[in-house]
């Protein structure tokens, strides 16, 4: 079934108590601990690429649109940039798929070249931000 972006967004940050709702955008679950971002506010499906990143794609014509990040918590965090990047509180959306390809890397080692290229469509295109700090990525 086909979603708006629009409608997820309003439903997650009314959730979260907030109202505005500007594209690009991201918004980051502790709960589910992922981060969602989005460009556009059009009907659209999942497109898995592998255990950590779903693409969301505009059914129009396969555009991505937006996408699902998952694992945060798992994140290289003893690396010192990726510890810089959250002390400002904000993680810019080619930061957060450049350490999740980088922790796929380390977990599998030599990724397909089909998983790699769609990491990299992914990089190209999706803007924007999660707000993100460090108590977010504490262990449950």
């Amino acid at each position: 079934m086909a979603k708006t972006v629009r409608r997820t967004l309003e439903r997650l940050f009314e959730e979260a108590g907030r109202r505005r709702i500007g594209l690009p955008s991201g918004w980051y679950s502790r709960v589910a601990d992922c981060a969602f971002l989005y460009n556009e506010d059009v009907e659209h499906w999942a497109d898995r690429v592998d255990e950590t990143l779903t693409l969301l794609r505009a059914l129009e014509d396969d555009r991505i649109v937006g996408a699902e990040v998952r694992g945060i918590r798992a994140l290289p965090r003893n690396d010192g940039v990726f510890r810089s990047v959250v002390k400002r509180g904000f993680v810019e959306a080619a930061t957060l798929l450049l350490f999740a390809l980088e922790r796929q890397r380390r977990r599998r080692g030599k990724l397909p070249r089909s998983v790699e290229a769609r990491y990299g469509e992914a990089l190209g295109i999706l803007r924007g931000g999660v707000a993100l700090r460090e108590g977010d990525l504490d262990r449950r």
